[in-house]
């Protein structure tokens, strides 16, 4: 487990906290690095949470904002960047998806 976003939730930022931060996986977040690293060179990913019952409730979208906040920290971190993480980056529908891309500015870097 690997804790991050730390200075964004101090120790008891909610009830039972013993830490600061938040948990993640550690396999997860190694990707999560690796893909912040890629992404200077121009290189697009696509992630993909379904639940194979096609079931509400089963914790999707929760799943999506945490790998969301914690890449967005990655990247700020490994790029020299502040990008905010909140409400405006985030999407739930394709549609929104590509009407968001064209009405962001580009966030790419260039070495």
């Amino acid at each position: 487990m690997v804790k991050y976003c730390k200075e964004k939730y101090p120790k008891g930022s909610w009830k039972g906290q013993q830490s600061d931060g938040r948990f993640m996986d550690g396999w997860l977040y190694k990707n999560l690095e690796m893909y912040a690293d890629k992404i200077s060179k121009d290189m697009t990913f696509l992630g993909i949470i379904y639940s194979s019952t096609l079931e509400v409730g089963t914790g999707k979208s929760v799943l999506a904002t945490q790998i969301g906040e914690a890449w967005t920290e990655i990247v700020n971190k490994r790029h020299n960047l502040n990008i905010p993480y909140n409400l405006n980056n985030v999407v739930w529908r394709p549609k929104d998806l590509i009407d968001r891309a064209f009405n962001l500015q580009s966030i790419l870097l260039y070495y």
